[in-house]
């Protein structure tokens, strides 16, 4: 099931529950990074490869005009959604307070060029010939 550029999955650590809500406009503000999140970014790299995520960023995000920020994990060029969404949960809830939430984004071509000026992708799916 390929999950629409405009839907969010928000997960919140403490929570068995995730919510899915759509958006019509997310700002990409910066990258979001410190020891915690270079630690959850790099567990989740084997996951990463096994899906084939094309590239992966962790982005401080405001949806729709909000004042609020919300850090989110975006993907490009993933082929499997649903089932990556699963297990990037479960990471999750291992590695963070339960108040904590995360947003998970799969990006359209548009989002991707938003996103890449102000966020470095922390991984990029190296291509084999």
């Amino acid at each position: 099931m390929k999950i629409s550029a405009n839907r969010i999955r928000e997960f919140v650590s403490g929570a068995r529950k995730r919510d899915e809500f759509v958006i019509s406009k997310v700002a990409f503000i910066r990258e979001q990074d410190g020891p915690s999140e270079s630690s959850f970014k790099s567990s989740i790299l084997p996951m990463l490869r096994r899906h084939e995520v094309g590239r992966s960023y962790l982005a401080l995000t405001q949806y729709d005009g909000s004042s609020e920020f919300h850090v989110a994990l975006c993907f490009s060029d993933s082929k499997s959604t649903e089932l990556l969404v699963n297990e990037v949960m479960e990471l999750f809830r291992t590695q963070f307070n339960r108040e904590d939430h995360l947003d998970i984004l799969f990006l359209n071509d548009l989002q991707q060029k938003e996103i890449e000026r102000v966020c470095a992708p922390f991984y990029i799916r190296e291509l084999t010939q």
